[in-house]
C-alpha cells in the first residue's frame, strides 16, 4: 500500500495554516496555544535538542497539512508522543487512526532512532483518542498522579535500536 502521508519536520511556513486550527477539543485535550507557540517552547528549552530528542512532525496529505505531533525520542527511552493534533475539519473521519497507523509502520524512516515502544499521553476525558489508541493495539499503562492524564503504550517489533 502506498504511503498516504508525508511526515515533515516543522517549518515556520507551515504554521500559517496550522495555527488557525482551533476547536474546543484542541483547547481542552491538546493545547491552549497554537503550534507556533507550543513548538517554540520545546525548541527554546535547554532540556531538549530539536532534531535529536524532540521533533515536531507535520502529517501532510495531498490537500496539505492535516495533523501535527510533538515527539520525544531520546536514546534509551521509548518514543513518546504528546500531543497529536488533527485538523478539526477532519475529526471523526478516521484520519487520526490512519496517521498514527502509518507513523507506527514507518517510524524507522520518520525518526533517526527508535525505542522498543511508543507511548502516548492523553487527557483522561478524551474518549475519542482513547478509542483510537485501543483500536491500534495500545494498552493503558497508567495515570499521572494528578489524575487528569493517562498513558498508553504499544510495543514495537523487536529490532536493534538505531542511533
Amino acid at each position: 500500500m502506498p504511503n498516504e502521508f508525508q511526515f515533515i519536520d516543522y517549518d515556520e511556513r507551515v504554521h500559517k495554516f496550522i495555527d488557525n486550527w482551533r476547536s474546543d477539543d484542541i483547547r481542552r485535550f491538546a493545547t491552549e496555544h497554537p503550534l507556533s507557540v507550543e513548538w517554540k517552547y520545546y525548541a527554546d528549552t535547554a532540556d531538549y535538542r530539536v532534531g535529536y530528542d524532540v521533533f515536531c512532525k507535520i502529517a501532510v496529505a495531498e490537500s496539505g497539512p492535516v495533523a501535527w505531533m510533538i515527539i520525544f525520542c531520546a536514546p534509551a527511552f521509548p518514543i513518546a508522543i504528546n500531543p497529536i493534533v488533527v485538523d478539526p475539519c477532519f475529526v471523526s473521519q478516521g484520519l487520526g487512526t490512519r496517521i498514527l497507523r502509518e507513523f507506527i509502520e514507518r517510524v524507522d524512516e520518520i525518526l533517526p532512532r527508535r525505542g522498543d515502544r511508543i507511548e502516548v499521553g492523553i487527557d483522561v476525558e478524551n474518549i475519542k483518542s482513547r478509542r483510537l489508541l485501543e483500536r491500534l493495539g495500545f494498552r493503558r499503562k497508567g495515570v499521572h498522579p494528578d489524575g487528569d492524564f493517562e498513558y498508553y503504550v504499544k510495543s514495537l517489533a523487536q529490532t536493534p535500536c538505531q542511533s
